[in-house]
């Protein structure tokens, strides 16, 4: 099981688990927080994640005040699933 946590990039900011869930379907660009990574402090979508092979996935934000956790959502996108 490989585990990362994001954050999201460019300046936006997310109180509710349904919009960074339909920004990360859209493809945009979250920044990774895995210290065990080259790609560490880089940016990452949801291909790429998938990619990846991570399956435990944390998204913190509401000014790193939240997180979420959308392992179970991410799971559901690599099987082919359409609703999170």
């Amino acid at each position: 099981m490989s585990s990362c946590a994001l954050t999201p990039a460019y300046g936006r900011d997310y109180k509710s688990k349904s919009k960074i869930m339909a920004d990360l379907k859209a493809g945009k660009d979250f920044i990774l927080h895995d210290e065990f990574s080259r790609w560490n402090g880089k940016y990452i979508n949801m291909p790429q994640l998938i990619e990846a092979g991570y399956t435990y996935v944390k998204v913190r934000n509401a000014d790193l005040t939240k997180s979420w956790d959308i392992s179970e959502a991410l799971s559901s996108l690599q099987s082919g699933g359409a609703d999170c």
